[in-house]
Protein backbone atom coordinates (compact mmCIF):
# COMPACT_ATOMS: atom_id res chain seq x y z
CA UNK A 1 0.00 0.00 0.00
CA UNK A 2 1.04 3.62 -0.40
CA UNK A 3 2.89 4.81 2.68
CA UNK A 4 4.38 8.10 3.69
CA UNK A 5 7.91 8.66 4.94
CA UNK A 6 8.77 11.81 6.83
CA UNK A 7 12.41 12.67 7.45
CA UNK A 8 13.86 14.95 10.07
CA UNK A 9 17.21 15.91 8.53
CA UNK A 10 18.39 17.34 11.84
CA UNK A 11 18.78 13.79 13.14
CA UNK A 12 20.45 12.32 10.05
CA UNK A 13 24.20 12.47 9.54
CA UNK A 14 25.69 14.13 6.47
CA UNK A 15 25.97 11.98 3.37
CA UNK A 16 23.88 9.51 1.43
CA UNK A 17 21.14 7.49 3.09
CA UNK A 18 19.18 4.69 1.41
CA UNK A 19 15.64 4.04 2.45
CA UNK A 20 14.17 0.61 1.98
CA UNK A 21 10.52 -0.36 1.83
CA UNK A 22 9.58 -3.72 3.31
CA UNK A 23 6.25 -5.46 2.90
CA UNK A 24 5.42 -8.32 5.28
CA UNK A 25 2.48 -10.67 5.54
CA UNK A 26 0.32 -11.08 8.64
CA UNK A 27 2.78 -13.60 10.10
CA UNK A 28 5.67 -11.14 9.74
CA UNK A 29 7.31 -12.91 6.79
CA UNK A 30 9.09 -10.71 4.31
CA UNK A 31 7.19 -10.56 1.01
CA UNK A 32 9.04 -7.71 -0.69
CA UNK A 33 12.06 -5.55 -0.04
CA UNK A 34 12.97 -2.71 -2.37
CA UNK A 35 15.33 0.24 -2.16
CA UNK A 36 12.96 3.11 -2.70
CA UNK A 37 15.13 6.19 -2.51
CA UNK A 38 18.52 7.62 -1.77
CA UNK A 39 18.65 10.93 0.08
CA UNK A 40 21.75 13.08 0.40
CA UNK A 41 21.84 15.21 3.53
CA UNK A 42 23.87 18.41 3.39
CA UNK A 43 23.85 20.86 6.23
CA UNK A 44 26.21 23.08 8.15
CA UNK A 45 28.60 21.36 10.53
CA UNK A 46 28.09 24.32 12.85
CA UNK A 47 24.66 23.77 14.36
CA UNK A 48 24.72 27.28 15.78
CA UNK A 49 24.82 28.74 12.24
CA UNK A 50 21.93 31.02 11.33
CA UNK A 51 19.38 28.77 9.60
CA UNK A 52 18.17 31.72 7.48
CA UNK A 53 21.62 32.48 6.06
CA UNK A 54 23.60 30.62 3.40
CA UNK A 55 27.40 30.85 3.50
CA UNK A 56 29.40 29.18 0.71
CA UNK A 57 32.81 29.47 -0.94
CA UNK A 58 33.49 30.08 -4.63
CA UNK A 59 36.62 29.86 -6.79
CA UNK A 60 37.04 30.48 -10.53
CA UNK A 61 39.80 28.71 -12.47
CA UNK A 62 40.46 29.79 -16.04
CA UNK A 63 42.84 28.71 -18.78
CA UNK A 64 44.81 30.25 -21.61
CA UNK A 65 43.50 30.40 -25.17
CA UNK A 66 45.47 27.69 -26.93
CA UNK A 67 43.12 26.07 -29.42
CA UNK A 68 43.50 22.30 -29.77
CA UNK A 69 47.12 22.36 -28.51
CA UNK A 70 46.35 20.77 -25.14
CA UNK A 71 49.99 20.94 -24.01
CA UNK A 72 49.87 24.74 -24.04
CA UNK A 73 47.21 25.24 -21.39
CA UNK A 74 47.88 26.89 -18.06
CA UNK A 75 45.06 26.66 -15.53
CA UNK A 76 45.10 29.84 -13.48
CA UNK A 77 42.99 31.11 -10.61
CA UNK A 78 40.88 33.97 -11.93
CA UNK A 79 38.97 34.46 -8.66
CA UNK A 80 40.63 33.19 -5.49
CA UNK A 81 38.52 31.15 -3.08
CA UNK A 82 36.32 33.52 -1.13
CA UNK A 83 33.27 33.30 1.10
CA UNK A 84 29.86 34.58 -0.02
CA UNK A 85 27.00 35.13 2.41
CA UNK A 86 23.32 35.38 1.47
CA UNK A 87 20.53 36.37 3.87
CA UNK A 88 18.26 33.61 2.58
CA UNK A 89 18.22 29.84 2.16
CA UNK A 90 17.07 29.50 -1.47
CA UNK A 91 20.49 30.17 -3.01
CA UNK A 92 21.60 28.65 -6.31
CA UNK A 93 25.02 28.24 -7.85
CA UNK A 94 23.87 30.91 -10.31
CA UNK A 95 23.33 33.39 -7.45
CA UNK A 96 26.83 32.74 -6.13
CA UNK A 97 28.35 32.87 -9.63
CA UNK A 98 26.78 36.26 -10.34
CA UNK A 99 27.83 37.66 -6.96
CA UNK A 100 31.41 36.46 -7.33
CA UNK A 101 31.89 37.65 -10.91
CA UNK A 102 30.16 40.95 -10.14
CA UNK A 103 32.41 41.56 -7.15
CA UNK A 104 35.49 40.74 -9.27
CA UNK A 105 34.31 42.94 -12.15
CA UNK A 106 34.32 40.04 -14.63
CA UNK A 107 31.81 39.61 -17.43
CA UNK A 108 30.30 36.48 -18.89
CA UNK A 109 28.00 35.33 -21.65
CA UNK A 110 25.27 32.87 -20.83
CA UNK A 111 21.68 31.97 -21.36
CA UNK A 112 19.27 30.31 -18.98
CA UNK A 113 21.29 27.65 -17.14
CA UNK A 114 24.47 27.71 -19.21
CA UNK A 115 27.59 29.89 -19.25
CA UNK A 116 29.37 29.86 -22.60
CA UNK A 117 32.11 32.46 -22.05
CA UNK A 118 33.87 34.32 -19.23
CA UNK A 119 36.26 37.25 -19.62
CA UNK A 120 39.54 36.82 -17.77
CA UNK A 121 40.76 39.44 -15.30
CA UNK A 122 43.05 42.07 -16.82
CA UNK A 123 45.95 40.59 -14.81
CA UNK A 124 45.46 37.35 -16.79
CA UNK A 125 45.05 39.04 -20.18
CA UNK A 126 41.45 40.27 -20.18
CA UNK A 127 40.43 37.91 -23.01
CA UNK A 128 37.08 36.15 -23.36
CA UNK A 129 37.42 32.37 -23.02
CA UNK A 130 34.46 30.60 -24.59
CA UNK A 131 33.26 27.05 -25.07
CA UNK A 132 35.02 25.09 -27.83
CA UNK A 133 37.90 27.58 -28.09
CA UNK A 134 40.38 25.02 -26.77
CA UNK A 135 38.96 22.02 -28.60
CA UNK A 136 35.56 20.62 -29.52
CA UNK A 137 34.82 19.42 -25.97
CA UNK A 138 36.16 22.44 -24.10
CA UNK A 139 34.08 24.77 -22.00
CA UNK A 140 33.03 25.85 -18.54
CA UNK A 141 31.94 23.42 -15.82
CA UNK A 142 31.40 23.60 -12.09
CA UNK A 143 31.57 21.36 -9.05
CA UNK A 144 29.82 21.54 -5.72
CA UNK A 145 31.76 19.80 -2.98
CA UNK A 146 33.90 18.08 -5.61
CA UNK A 147 31.06 16.68 -7.71
CA UNK A 148 29.58 17.85 -11.00
CA UNK A 149 25.83 18.41 -10.58
CA UNK A 150 23.65 17.17 -13.42
CA UNK A 151 21.65 20.41 -13.55
CA UNK A 152 22.35 23.93 -14.72
CA UNK A 153 23.62 26.65 -12.41
CA UNK A 154 20.19 28.16 -11.72
CA UNK A 155 18.69 24.81 -10.76
CA UNK A 156 21.45 23.72 -8.37
CA UNK A 157 20.69 24.85 -4.82
CA UNK A 158 23.49 25.16 -2.27
CA UNK A 159 23.54 25.15 1.50
CA UNK A 160 25.89 26.56 4.10
CA UNK A 161 29.33 25.00 3.90
CA UNK A 162 29.18 24.10 0.21
CA UNK A 163 32.29 24.70 -1.91
CA UNK A 164 31.79 25.75 -5.53
CA UNK A 165 34.61 25.58 -8.05
CA UNK A 166 33.88 26.96 -11.51
CA UNK A 167 36.52 25.90 -14.03
CA UNK A 168 37.42 25.68 -17.67
CA UNK A 169 38.15 22.23 -19.08
CA UNK A 170 39.70 21.25 -22.40
CA UNK A 171 37.71 18.02 -22.64
CA UNK A 172 34.59 17.64 -20.50
CA UNK A 173 34.63 13.87 -21.12
CA UNK A 174 37.61 13.54 -18.78
CA UNK A 175 35.45 14.83 -15.92
CA UNK A 176 32.18 13.05 -16.65
CA UNK A 177 32.71 10.10 -14.29
CA UNK A 178 30.89 11.59 -11.31
CA UNK A 179 28.11 12.89 -13.55
CA UNK A 180 27.61 9.46 -15.10
CA UNK A 181 28.16 7.41 -11.94
CA UNK A 182 31.11 5.58 -13.44
CA UNK A 183 34.50 6.20 -14.99
CA UNK A 184 33.03 8.17 -17.91
CA UNK A 185 32.95 7.11 -21.54
CA UNK A 186 35.12 4.07 -22.12
CA UNK A 187 35.97 3.86 -18.41
CA UNK A 188 35.93 0.80 -16.20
Amino acid sequence: DMGVLELNTRTLTLGDHRFTAVKKDEAGHNLLTAVMSTVTVKKADNTSADPNTTVVTFRLIGDTKHGDASDDHAYTTWIATDTYTFDRTDVTVGDVFEAALGEAGLTYVGKDNYVSSITAPESCGGFALAEKENGPNSGWMYTVNGKHPDVGLNDCYVTTGDEIIWHYIDDYKTEQADMMGDMGPGGD
